[in-house]
């Protein structure tokens, strides 16, 4: 009886997936909090957030959609404000967790600002 090695690709490899498990955070009317965003770098996969918060200039609650497994950049915003524009760094890939915390996950990916 002869082994033969079977290679799987998971049919959606590459695609962005989108959890079924999404959390609302409390209705916040966003309009008067126009210094909030959400950071984002470009990566060889797309665009991809940085961090599971947003980033507001003035004190503001807490706004946002929290989705729980979503796919982040363990990036610290004051390292993005200092990125230069289409120069090629090294980002740490994580998932958000509980908290809005990005998970770091030890692997690596080319991340850059546009």
């Amino acid at each position: 009886m002869a082994f033969v090695p079977i290679f799987a690709c998971h049919a959606a490899y590459g695609r962005r997936q989108v959890n079924s498990r999404i959390s609302l955070a409390p209705a916040v009317d966003v309009s008067n909090f126009p210094s909030c965003q959400q950071l984002t770098l470009m990566t060889q996969g797309g665009t991809q957030i940085v961090g599971c918060k947003h980033v507001c200039e003035e004190q503001a609650p807490s706004v946002g959609v929290f989705i729980p497994r979503r796919q982040c950049l363990a990036v610290s915003t004051d390292a993005v404000k200092h990125m230069s524009r289409l120069v090629k760094y090294k980002c740490e890939l994580g998932i958000c967790e509980e908290g809005n915390k990005c998970n770091a996950s030890d692997l690596l990916i080319s991340c850059w600002k546009v």
